[in-house]
């Protein structure tokens, strides 16, 4: 019952967010473990297909820009802003985009999840129907 009523509840802040803050984000999403470059998220094979980029408009202690996280490396950022032709005023077009993008993408996901859903259910009527 508990999980039923379960919901998240999220408040922003205008704050920036600060460098460690960042760190600590990076690190839980691919952070090495132990020397054998274990991460703390899973992978088949330890292969770590995935690769975490930062789009930073308003970090203190960090220049907006385009950031590389690369883990191996001391866990440094390393700013790709450049190869994407992007100076500063690009920088808050393109979070502004990544964070459309994302929200559009939500709600394709609850688009599918509920035609799979009523498709699901239909499927299930019909072989337990005449």
């Amino acid at each position: 019952m508990a999980l039923l009523k379960r919901r998240s509840i999220r408040s922003y802040s205008n704050e920036p967010l600060s460098l460690a803050e960042i760190s600590q984000l990076l690190w839980a999403a691919q952070g090495i473990t132990d020397s054998r470059g274990y991460r703390t998220a899973p992978s088949a094979e330890a292969l770590y297909p995935l690769e975490i980029y930062i789009v930073a408009g308003r970090v203190k202690d960090l220049s907006q820009g385009i950031y590389k996280y690369r883990p191996h490396e001391k866990a440094t950022l390393k700013d790709i802003s450049n190869h994407f032709g992007i100076g500063e005023s690009g920088v808050s077009q393109a979070s502004r985009r990544v964070a459309q993008k994302i929200e559009k993408d939500k709600k394709l996901k609850r688009k599918i999840y509920k035609i799979e859903k009523k498709i699901n259910l239909s499927r299930i009527k019909t072989k337990e129907g005449p």
